[in-house]
Order: C-alpha cells, then structure tokens, then sequence
C-alpha cells in the first residue's frame, strides 16, 4: 500500500497521475540540458541567463516539430 500526503485539493487519482507525469516532465528537462547544452548557464547575470534559456527553449521546440513532421512524413512516405 502506497502512502502519499499532499496539500493538494484535488482527488487522490489526480495527484497520483501528476506525480507519475513528472516523469515525463523530467525528460523533456533532461534534454533540453543535455542536447542543447544547457546544463551550465554562461552568465552570473540573471537577464544573460534567462535570454539564453528563451532561445534555448526556441531551438528544442523547433527541434521537436521538425522531428515530429519527419516522422509523419515517413509515415505517408508510399513503401518501396
């Protein structure tokens, strides 16, 4: 039996189906760091850090869309 204690309102269901969807979460995290190399900002200034981490996030966006459209291109792609 699994215990958990929140100050959440909402059902114990919902909670439950947001902590395993963190998991998720922390992928999308986890590449963005990695792929992009974002795992270390360059500035001690916030303003240098944050303008990084907006194109940073504007580069994995365009990442994954053009991921995504190769998939289903290949998809509809006639097979030979």
């Amino acid at each position: 039996m699994d215990t958990y204690e929140t100050s959440l309102p909402d059902v114990a269901d919902t909670i439950i189906e947001l902590y395993h969807a963190h998991g998720t979460s922390e992928q999308f995290h986890s590449e963005l760091k990695s792929d992009l190399d974002l795992e270390r900002l360059p500035s001690g200034k916030f303003a240098t850090n944050a303008v990084m981490l907006l194109l940073g996030l504007a580069a994995y966006n365009c990442l994954r869309v053009c991921g995504q459209e190769a998939l289903r291109v290949e998809e509809q792609a006639p097979i030979r």
